[in-house]
């Protein structure tokens, strides 16, 4: 019988153990899966939002563009498509490549606006999914046409 009792027993602790790792599991999910930082990035984002040193410019920025598009690909290449907000206006198209570094958190965007330009941003991924990217205004600027001041961040959600 006592050793019938410490089966039991011994039965009952590892059912809590297992319990304990399965939801110590379940509570460490950022909703990402397996993912790691690279594959999250791939497909297509919309910017839904942009600050810089002087706060938020989504309105400034929204009323010269209509849309911000970037596209990462499994294949490195990424592309950038801005649809002016003025008819008149041309559109911006650039394409280039693109690096992720997780243990640094920052992707690295080489793009040809008539000469190479890489620009680095640190990154953030958000609990609800939407992405952070943050650099200097300058490359931006340059790039896009863009009149942002000091550190710039662009939210993106997957679209």
């Amino acid at each position: 019988m006592l050793h019938f009792l410490n089966t039991i027993s011994t039965l009952r602790v590892g059912a809590i153990a297992v319990a304990l790792v399965l939801l110590v599991s379940a509570c460490s999910d950022d909703g990402s899966g397996d993912l790691d930082d690279a594959e999250r990035f791939l497909g297509g984002w919309e910017m839904i939002d942009v600050s810089d040193s002087d706060g938020n410019q989504l309105a400034a920025f929204t009323a010269q563009y209509n849309t911000f598009e970037v596209l990462f690909a499994s294949t490195g290449s990424a592309s950038f498509n801005v649809d002016a907000a003025d008819p008149g206006a041309n559109d911006i198209v650039l394409s280039g490549t693109y690096i992720v570094s997780d243990a640094q958190k920052t992707v690295t965007v080489t793009v040809n606006p008539g000469v190479a330009v890489a620009i680095s941003f640190d990154y953030e991924f958000e609990s609800n999914g939407n992405l952070n990217v943050t650099t200097s205004s300058i490359p931006l600027n340059l790039a896009f046409g863009s009149s942002l001041v000091g550190d710039a961040t662009i939210t993106l959600a997957q679209s």
